[in-house]
């Protein structure tokens, strides 16, 4: 079972800009959702769904201190439908709306 968790974790590293369904990794990995949702979160400390949006925070980090790409696109690029919906999970996880967390970082001052 460890070896299917862990497929799984490599399966939303890969894939975490996408929407990816429960269903779809149980089928990728053979496990049934309960043993998935559970067995993920006793292996790596955090639920499937909290792993995936803290791998799209990081990676909007990352873009948004190093590139002068518009807020708008990192959200789509990062699988939010809306630009909305992407500034409230960023403001309520990072602190900061993306646009003032951008500008106190020390590469864009």
């Amino acid at each position: 079972m460890t070896s299917s968790l862990h497929l799984a974790k490599k399966i939303i590293e890969e894939k975490f800009d996408e929407k990816i369904s429960l269903a779809s990794l149980c089928k990728k990995t053979g496990l049934n959702g309960y043993k998935l949702k559970k067995g993920f979160k006793e292996l790596f400390g955090v639920s499937i769904r909290e792993y995936q949006v803290q791998l799209k925070m990081a990676e909007a980090k990352r873009l948004l201190a190093n590139t002068s790409e518009k807020i708008s696109s990192i959200a789509y690029a990062m699988g939010y439908e809306r630009h909305a919906s992407f500034t409230l999970e960023f403001k309520k996880r990072i602190g900061k709306g993306p646009r003032e967390w951008r500008k106190s970082t020390p590469e864009n001052k």
